[in-house]
């Protein structure tokens, strides 16, 4: 046979087959526009995200077109199978624009617009959180699409988290306000109740537009609860992977204990407080450095480490001072001798000068003094565990003028 028309016959052959795909691929892609194999394309998406699915309004698909988009309504999202079952998100409207890969350019998540519903975000003692796509227990797993726009509107939030211990429960939503240029930011807004406490928060992104793997993602944020203000910026060098975070932050207020209510760590009590530090997180493992607190007369440099890997987190504190007033200590300075220490306060017991009858003020200021049979209390203050099991400052009250400087530090095994 002659070749000519044997690599005719091929390229034919060639060519029905592909035009054969492309025809039953297009009739596919018109059929699902039109409402047909819904069941099964629901089944496919839950198969894939690992999670149960269920839509029960219409679903809406514009696919021919190089920027694919898909509307649901009512829809709701289950918990990851690595979580308890329940809930983590239900949506009146949710629409996914996708950006198809194209020369240099990968595929990506042009736009997630939400609105109407109730996100429910929990995380465990062990890290595990129904926010996350993948099981942290398991390697590392390729990064997810890159977020190129994200709306939300009307969406009501909790969240409790048992590694930070942040319980929240509130309204948040998310817009991308115009700047110069025509570049626009991400702003994410919410308020509710933090902690217990009244709270709102702001945090304003870089443009999402411009947001590429490998290059940090830069973003401040702002707190405020409870006569307390936290404010700071900060990076992720691997967007958007919030295991890893760098950061540097400033806090004021009236009393250092509110700082709870934002935060989810429990401090002593003072009276009008400034605080300043850099935070750097490596998945379970955090580090607060270069702490500078000042209250008063009184002030504090700390470097506090925190390694959550274990079943019980462990935290070793550095902690030094160049002066250190009593008086700006404890719930005489913050105000709160009437007991007006707020809820976390009544549950876990004031860490400012001890109350106990048996700690006593001691006329050697290197002697000890127990308070509730917790040892290694001294002028300077040293750490202790509560019944709650979490590490804490005390100290003892040897006086509201007395003075002293040192330096301590802890390990503690929470």
């Amino acid at each position: 046979m002659d070749k000519r028309i044997l690599l005719r016959r091929v390229l034919f052959s060639v060519v029905g087959a592909l035009a054969v795909t492309l025809l039953t691929i297009a009739l596919l892609m018109a059929a699902l526009e039109r409402g047909y194999f819904r069941g099964p394309l629901i089944r496919f998406v839950s198969a894939r995200a690992g999670r149960a699915l269920d839509v029960e309004g219409p679903i809406e698909l514009h696919l021919f077109t190089l920027h694919p988009r898909v509307t649901v309504q009512r829809i709701t999202l289950g918990n990851p199978n690595w979580m308890p079952p329940g809930r983590t998100a239900r949506l009146d409207r949710l629409s996914l624009t996708f950006g198809l890969p194209w020369m240099h350019r990968s595929f990506a998540l042009e736009k997630l617009d939400m609105a109407d519903g109730q996100l429910t975000l929990v995380r465990n003692e062990a890290g595990l959180a129904n926010w996350l796509w993948h099981d942290p227990r398991g390697p590392d797993a390729e990064p997810l699409p890159l977020l190129r726009s994200l709306s939300a509107s009307d969406i009501r939030a909790t969240l409790q988290d048992d590694v930070r211990h942040l319980q929240f429960d509130g309204t948040v939503k998310a817009r991308e306000p115009e700047i110069s240029g025509g570049a626009k930011l991400l702003r994410i807004e919410g308020t509710g109740e933090l902690n217990g406490h009244a709270a709102q928060f702001a945090i304003d992104g870089d443009p999402l537009a411009a947001a590429e793997h490998g290059k940090p993602y830069g973003f401040t944020f702002s707190e405020q609860s409870s006569g307390s203000r936290l404010t700071g910026r900060g990076a992720l060098p691997r967007p958007f992977d919030f295991r890893v975070i760098d950061a540097t932050f400033e806090a004021a207020g009236d009393d250092l204990r509110d700082l709870y209510y934002l935060v989810g760590i429990k401090l002593v009590n003072t009276g009008p407080y400034k605080l300043r530090g850099q935070v750097a997180r490596r998945g379970a493992s955090t580090r607060f450095s270069d702490l500078n607190i000042t209250s008063g007369q009184s002030d504090a440099r700390a470097s506090i480490a925190v390694d959550s890997s274990g079943t019980r987190p462990k935290v070793v504190i550095d902690l030094e001072s160049q002066h250190l007033r009593l008086a700006d200590l404890g719930l005489r300075a913050a105000g709160r001798e009437d007991g007006s220490t707020g809820l976390a306060a009544r549950r876990y017991g004031s860490l400012g000068a001890c109350a106990s009858p048996r700690c006593r003020p001691h006329p050697y200021p290197g002697r000890r003094c127990d308070a509730h049979r917790r040892p290694r209390h001294t002028h300077r203050g040293t750490s202790h565990r509560t019944r709650a099991g979490r590490a804490s400052f005390g100290t003892c009250a040897h006086g509201p003028d007395h003075r002293g400087a040192g330096r301590q530090r802890g390990h503690h095994p929470q």
